[in-house]
């Protein structure tokens, strides 16, 4: 019954979702719904890395980034392309995805008299161009908004970045910044090249990123939030390599961060490293304060799956028990179920929290076989294992190319093993 609740709950989540984005002819404008609430209806005419401008009436309105809520903004007339484009890409279906944004790209650049040739020249004297759609087939309206045209961009760089393709990805954030030197996705796509960088493990493409997107930010006014985010990636590096002094010193700084998000991610961290080091009820204590007080879904997530890892360390300094489990299995599932990444996060937390659900629910197995009340009843048994099993398939679904993904692929190894014993 868990079972066919998690997996039901996720994958519907995401159907509904594409049921209430926008469509054209179907809302009446385009709506901005802020972090307390107030929503401002209108037509949006500019968005930049601070701020978006709609024009309410006879007024025309800025409105800072901080203030929007999560997935607060709505377009009136969103390109059925850019739709099925997210889509594809939520799915992983990459090609499926490119080629929506693609038509949409060239429509639109076509449309503008502004196509970047500089680009698909480079592209194809590399052999990486691609087949081009024709605008009269692939859009299905000609009433296009160029407005769209940085949102169509930034789907490329998100699938290059899903697909692991550095040069690509390095090549889709220039031509977005191109186009929108100060775009809405500027953070969001130069982090995604840091990413890239710091997942190869090469410190000279990590500095050669990192200085990149500082030049790039300091254009647009907010250079100092990119370091802030930049020394929170490398900070996570650095205590995935062990380097817990050098990671703690980073997250000490930061706490006084004035980007809001940076400072709770900093918070996250040394609690993670009190964790590890065994102070449990400190490490806690950070977490469910974030889960009050926090209003990012990367924090939430981070935070629930704490609170999953510190149940599990708890019952393994005393003994385990069906509660305890069920605590823990519950806060893991809370990270991926409830608390969706937002655009341009980073998946790891995600990850690992379906990772420790995971290895949660084959515990629940081991308990199930041990607890004479269940020894006769095969049934709880199957349904852990069958969720373990699920999850661990979820990781390899939507992150195959990832660290986690070669854990799943072990833990399903043993899994089958297991069962066949």
């Amino acid at each position: 019954m868990v079972l066919r609740f998690v997996k039901t709950s996720a994958h519907l989540i995401f159907a509904l979702s594409l049921f209430t984005l926008p469509v054209a002819g179907l809302s009446a404008a385009d709506t901005i719904r802020k972090v307390k609430g107030e929503t401002i209806t209108g037509d949006i005419v500019k968005e930049t890395s601070q701020e978006i401008q709609i024009n309410s009436g006879a007024k025309a309105q800025r409105v800072a980034r901080r203030e929007i809520a999560p997935d607060g903004i709505a377009y009136d007339g969103e390109p059925r392309e850019l739709i099925e484009g997210k889509a594809a890409l939520a799915q992983r279906e990459f090609e499926k995805a490119h080629q929506n944004f693609q038509a949409m790209i060239q429509f639109l650049q076509a449309a503008s008299g502004g196509a970047d040739s500089g680009k698909s020249e480079k592209n194809e004297k590399n052999g990486k161009a691609k087949q081009k759609v024709a605008p009269k087939k692939a859009i299905l309206s000609s009433a296009i908004r160029q407005i769209f045209l940085q949102h169509a961009l930034y789907g490329e760089v998100q699938t290059y970045a899903a697909e692991g393709k550095a040069d690509e990805l390095g090549e889709s954030v220039d031509a977005l910044l191109k186009h929108a030197p100060d775009s809405f996705y500027l953070l969001e796509a130069l982090l995604a090249k840091v990413r890239q960088a710091i997942s190869q493990g090469d410190e000279a493409k990590v500095a050669e990123a990192g200085e990149y997107a500082k030049q790039r930010a300091a254009t647009a006014g907010v250079g100092a939030e990119v370091a802030d985010r930049i020394a929170i990636l490398r900070a996570e590096y650095l205590l995935k390599h062990n380097k817990v002094k050098e990671a703690e010193s980073i997250y000490q700084e930061l706490q006084k961060s004035p980007v809001g998000v940076v400072a709770e991610l900093a918070k996250l961290g040394l609690a993670e490293i009190q964790l590890t080091s065994g102070q449990i009820v400190p490490a806690k204590m950070t977490f469910n304060r974030l889960l009050r007080e926090s209003k990012e879904p990367l924090v939430k997530c981070s935070a629930h799956r704490g609170l999953g890892d510190a149940q599990m360390k708890e019952m393994q300094a005393s003994r385990t028990t069906a509660d305890g489990l069920r605590e823990a299995l519950e806060s893991y599932l809370r990270a991926v179920v409830i608390c969706f990444p937002a655009e341009g996060d980073s998946p790891e937390p995600y990850q690992q929290a379906l990772l420790g659900a995971g290895a949660c629910a084959e515990e629940m197995v081991v308990f199930c076989k041990k607890d004479p009340k269940n020894q006769k009843d095969a049934k709880p048994q199957d349904e852990y294992r069958k969720l373990a099993r699920d999850l661990y398939n979820d990781v390899l679904h939507y992150y195959p190319q990832s660290e986690a993904a070669k854990k799943a692929r072990e833990a399903l190894g043993k899994l089958r093993a297991g069962a066949s014993q």
